[in-house]
């Protein structure tokens, strides 16, 4: 159990870092340039004289979606701590061959097979 969970961690961790480096990008934008005789023109085409006001926008992660799996890794871990306490838990050796038992915990789903034994 504590290998799965490290391994959950783990991969949280990946999945934070490869998303921190595949959703940087950046655009860039200069309505105008210069013309062949190097004067200055506007997003027309028309010398005017003045420098183009140019935009650049990047994208960087969000610190919100590092919260949300880090949120995500912890609910996991906890939940399946008390679906493994609540399983043993189950008052198994108190079973006296008739009746079934409560399952009260949401974060797991318990099969139950009754048979007897072989004898050879």
């Amino acid at each position: 159990m504590v290998a799965r969970i490290r391994r959950l961690i783990v991969v949280g961790v990946l999945a934070t870092v490869a998303y921190s480096f595949l959703i940087v990008a950046t655009r860039g934008f200069c309505p105008g340039g210069a013309a062949s005789d190097s004067d200055l023109t506007d997003d027309a085409g028309t010398l005017n004289g003045t420098a183009p006001t140019c935009i650049s926008i990047t994208l960087r992660p969000s610190p919100v979606l590092h919260v949300v799996i880090a949120a995500i890794v912890i609910v996991t871990v906890a939940s399946i701590v008390i679906a493994q306490v609540s399983f043993m838990l189950i008052p198994l050796v108190e079973w006296n061959g008739a009746g079934t038992f409560s399952y009260p915990f949401p974060f797991g789903a318990v099969e139950t097979v009754i048979s007897t034994p072989t004898i050879p």
